[in-house]
């Protein structure tokens, strides 16, 4: 999903200690949370696959609304209504 928003991302393995001694609890001690921010499936999934709902609504909207414009042309042309 975040290579899809050509999103700017790093992976960092923050559990390794031999390469990031100490950053584990920094990383909590600093940000006065319990556990370490990440990104989360149960809340990023959600988010993405309603940003895809609204595009397809929209696109489905606009040809609706196209083939009534054309619909309704004709009908003028057809009848002069």
């Amino acid at each position: 999903m975040l290579n899809e928003a050509r999103t700017d991302y790093e992976v960092v393995n923050v559990l390794d200690e031999q390469y990031n001694p100490g950053v584990r609890e920094a990383i909590k001690s600093y940000s006065q949370w319990p556990t370490i921010p990440q990104v989360r499936c149960g809340v990023v999934l959600p988010m993405h696959c309603l940003s895809l709902y609204i595009t397809v609504l929209l696109n489905f909207t606009s040809r609706l609304l196209a083939r009534h414009q054309t619909a309704q042309w004709f009908w003028l042309q057809l009848y002069g209504i």
